[in-house]
């Protein structure tokens, strides 16, 4: 005879594990979150002026995730929105934007890239 769990310890134990999940989702910052999420060999066929034109564009593109990051709001709806819209693109284009910087370096490429924003400058999380 098949042992047979009940519907309510089954639920239970799924929001405790959800529980669980939501909870040490808060140790790992974006940028661990973002590296995950980004191929390391992403940029190595690229030449020292396509990383330059890349990032560029990586740039501006978080310019603009961190304008409607702010734009949804401070308050819970503009929290939730953020969340669930714009944060994970964010997150993965300031992963491609390190990486991309590495990638920068390893080359030895000669130039410089738009200065990286500092660890604190991030745009709020929310």
């Amino acid at each position: 005879m098949p042992l047979t769990i009940p519907k309510s310890r089954i639920a239970l134990r799924a929001g405790i594990a959800g529980l669980a999940v939501m909870a040490l989702s808060g140790c790992a910052s974006d940028e661990t979150a973002g590296s995950l999420l980004v191929s390391p060999g992403k940029f190595t066929l690229f030449t020292c002026p396509d990383l330059v034109r890349h990032e560029a564009g990586l740039l501006a593109r978080q310019r603009v995730l961190e304008g409607l990051i702010a734009k949804a709001g401070p308050d819970a709806d503009g929290r939730f929105v953020s969340a669930i819209a714009y944060r994970p693109e964010y997150t993965t284009v300031r992963a491609e934007r390190n990486l991309l910087r590495r990638v920068f370096a390893e080359k030895e490429c000669q130039g410089s890239l738009t200065p990286a924003p500092a660890a604190g400058a991030m745009a709020p999380r929310r």
